[in-house]
């Protein structure tokens, strides 16, 4: 059995165990705030990152981060994650990668994550995805390794392409809308449990 290696607060999956300050703080004020610190890491070396997951479809639905969303998804293809260190560290933020997952040969439900920026203030985090590229230009990670339905064409990716995220402007999917169908089951709708966050 995998040891998981990122720990999360009990009463919030969404801050670091060992920096978890739970008072009551604007979650996404924080988020973008760490971001932007996260984007200047990133640029720093010399790599590039684009938004992910529920944060590519917050680009897609609203232009910033979902109301009903708490966290930041972030993808990078396994050559710019290996531009950045394994480790770095200030008195304010923490770059952090996960050595169970910076390789992508097994499926590891517990170390899907391949590494984290984390605000060591509050506890709140952004989680990277590390991507393999094939000789065929198929792209996956370490979720979708065992499904190829969920499986990228590298051309649906890139050349990134900088859309509004917030106040700011971040690297997302060329092909925005099909990569988000290929990752939500063809259904870009908003469930009806989250209809009163758009009203």
């Amino acid at each position: 059995m995998s040891v998981k290696f990122f720990h999360e607060h009990p009463q919030n999956p969404h801050l670091d165990k060992r920096f978890a300050n739970i008072k009551n703080i604007n979650i996404h004020d924080h988020l973008y705030q760490l971001l932007d610190r996260f984007d200047k890491f990133v640029q720093h070396h010399e790599a590039s990152f684009w938004l992910d997951y529920g944060s590519a479809l917050g680009v897609y639905r609203v232009e910033c981060i979902l109301p009903h969303d708490d966290d930041i998804d972030l993808g990078m293809i396994k050559t710019e994650f290996n531009k950045l260190p394994d480790l770095w560290e200030s008195d304010t933020f923490l770059w952090e990668k996960n050595p169970y997952a910076v390789t992508l040969d097994r499926f590891d439900e517990h170390n899907t994550v391949a590494a984290r920026f984390i605000c060591k203030r509050t506890g709140i985090f952004l989680d990277v995805f590390l991507y393999e590229v094939t000789e065929t230009g198929i792209m996956y990670n370490n979720e979708s390794m065992r499904n190829s339905e969920l499986w990228m064409q590298h051309d649906d990716v890139f050349p990134l392409v900088k859309r509004r995220f917030g106040d700011h402007m971040y690297h997302t999917p060329k092909h925005l809308e099909i990569y988000l169908l290929r990752y939500y089951n063809n259904d870009l709708s908003i469930p009806p449990q989250f209809l009163h966050y758009y009203q």
